[in-house]
């Protein structure tokens, strides 16, 4: 993720970069974050447990 940011801010400058660097922080992370869900959603398909709706919404807004 550090080697990603650090190529970001070669291509586009340090200027664009500090303006949008909160940005494009957010964006990586809710990908992380998505990627991390999809995997333990995975392995409790796989362990046969059922995810609620409501279960999973509560577990995103309290990460």
């Amino acid at each position: 993720m550090i080697n990603l940011l650090l190529m970001l801010h070669a291509r586009l400058g340090t200027n664009w970069f500090d303006q949008h660097e909160f940005l494009i922080l957010f964006i990586l992370m809710s990908a992380l974050k998505l990627k991390w869900l999809k995997i333990v959603e995975a392995r409790m398909l796989k362990e046969k447990h059922i995810i609620r709706s409501t279960e999973l919404i509560s577990f995103l807004v309290s990460f």
